[in-house]
Parts: structure tokens; sequence; C-alpha cells
């Protein structure tokens, strides 16, 4: 049997504590993810990088990722995020715009992370795991492969999987890249599965220039796993 993942990870949850916060934030500065801010209403949302983050004053500065794009927020507005993953945001209040293109927020009491994926995910049992674990990208366009890299398989469900690579740097493998997961090659059905890269990010540093990045994909098909119950 496969087994259940912790009851944890199929709810929604939160990160409070400021040392963490302040860790997630690090690490998306170091990774160069994105961030959507957008005020209460909705109407003013600009997709944004990090460019400083003062932990001495509890602040975070962002700074448009567009040329083009300003900062029309004012000082005292409230903020949310939403980081390129989705899966994870918060709200805030502005304290300074910079010339419209650099803003300073007062950094996150608390970090929402959300679920994305209804069902039930599963762990891969030691009796089920044969061959490589492996993940292949075919690019933007999906024609031929590009790269392929060992890994580890977190969880996974009908609809996607998350996969673990360590490396000191990984390029590609970007939102919508189509790939190639092979979970298991004890089973037809799921060691050959194409989707898409849904978000990339680090899941944790080891030590300089060593690193873990954790891929989360969603299926091009829903894989029926009911033999596997």
């Amino acid at each position: 049997m496969f087994k259940t993942e912790v009851t944890a990870l199929l709810n929604n949850g939160s990160i409070t504590t400021r040392d963490d916060i302040i860790e997630f934030f690090n690490s998306s500065d170091v990774f160069g993810s994105l961030f959507v801010l957008a005020n209460s209403a909705g109407e003013k949302r600009v997709v944004c990088e990090i460019k400083n983050i003062n932990d001495g004053l509890d602040q975070i500065s962002f700074v448009p990722l567009g040329d083009e794009d300003v900062l029309l927020f004012e000082e005292g507005e409230e903020l949310s995020l939403l980081n390129e993953a989705g899966n994870i945001n918060c709200n805030t209040q502005t304290l300074k715009v910079h010339n419209k293109s650099w803003l300073t927020a007062e950094l996150p009491k608390k970090l929402r992370m959300i679920n994305q994926r209804s069902e039930a995910r599963l762990a891969l049992d030691e009796r089920h795991k044969q061959g490589t674990t492996k993940i292949s990208s075919y690019g933007e366009d999906g024609v031929k492969p590009l790269m392929n890299h060992e890994g580890e398989v977190l969880d996974f469900s009908s609809s996607g999987v998350s996969f673990k690579i360590e490396a000191s740097r990984l390029d590609g493998y970007y939102r919508g890249d189509h790939v190639e997961v092979m979970v298991t090659e004890k089973y037809p059905f799921l060691s050959r599965v194409r989707g898409k890269v849904v978000y990339k990010s680090i899941a944790h540093m080891l030590e300089p220039g060593r690193r873990f990045y954790r891929l989360g994909i969603k299926f091009d098909k829903p894989v029926n796993l009911s033999s596997l119950q």
C-alpha cells in the first residue's frame, strides 16, 4: 500500500514565527521568486521582486518586475502579497513608496499556506520504489528533452507530484514548462507521466553552494490511482 501523508499536509496552515517568515523571504530573494502585490480592493496589481529585507527594522522592499510598471500604492495602504506558486499569501502595510518604483512595507506577521490539491497526497512506500526517480524537462514548447535530473518524490496525487532535486543551481524548469516524471518504474502508469511545472522554489539550503529545489508538477491528465489504494 502507499502511505497517505500526515494530516498537516492536507490542511491549510500558517507560518507565524518571525525567524521562519524572514527565512522564507530570504530564500525567495536568493531564488528570485516573484510576488503579486495588490491593494485590498484588487484594482492595483503589480508583479514584483524583492529588493531588500531589513530584519533589524522588520521591513521588506519590492521593485516592479517590468521596466514600464509603476507602484501606485499610497503610504499606509493595506497590501496583499501572493507568491508566484500561488500557495503562500499574506497581508502587510505600505510604509513608503520611492518614486513609484520602489516600495517598502512592514514585514508580514503571518504567512498563510494554501493546499492547492484537493485530493489526499500519497507518499511513496519503500516497497513500491523501483529504478531511478527522475524528471526530464521539455521546455516551453514540449517537443524534445532538454535536461533531466534524478531526485526524490516528496508526495503525489492523481493530479500532480511534488519533486525534490539537490543542486547548487537549477536552471530551467520554469513555470509552464513541459516535463516528464518517473515516479516509479514498478507501475507503468507512474513510469512516464507528462505534466507542467506550476512552481519552483528553494526547499532547504544545506550549505553554501548546496541546496534543495522543490518542483510542483501538474499532470496533463489525471492518473488513476485506484489500484494503489
